[in-house]
């Protein structure tokens, strides 16, 4: 009969070495993607507080991930960059507060202060050139 070879303590732990280092592979790409996803989540969040404060103030429901799509890329990423520039956790928490006792009106004369003028004017620009397409 052939005898059974014990173990060596590099074979018993094989397995959990295989574990730790796919555990480590993936607290590295989070580390690194993590700046990645955190832009995706804010600007998926921006578009739906946009999408509601349209539908709010005109009535019409909207899907501002379509509407880029129908957009020229360039276009579409300068809305995403401005999107984003005025999406900052402060911003956000002092609209929903303003938005929570004052209503769309106080959000609206907040953003007039704090939204650039050239901003706006670039949307209504980007307005002006897709506005029927996106309707």
């Amino acid at each position: 009969m052939a005898r059974r070879r014990k173990k060596t303590l590099g074979q018993k732990m094989m397995p959990v070495f295989i574990i730790l280092l796919g555990i480590i592979a993936v607290c590295i790409v989070i580390l690194f993607k993590r700046d990645a996803i955190a832009d995706k989540a804010k600007q998926v969040v921006a578009e739906k507080a946009a999408e509601q404060v349209i539908q709010q103030q005109t009535g019409t429901s909207v899907n501002i991930s379509e509407m880029k799509k129908r957009m020229e890329p360039a276009d579409a990423e300068e809305v995403d960059a401005l999107m984003q520039k005025y999406s900052d956790d402060e911003t956000i928490s002092e609209c929903a507060d303003l938005y929570q006792n004052g209503g769309i009106d106080a959000v609206k004369q907040y953003m007039q202060t704090e939204v650039d003028p050239a901003d706006v004017a670039r949307l209504q620009e980007l307005y002006q050139k897709y506005g029927d397409s996106l309707q």
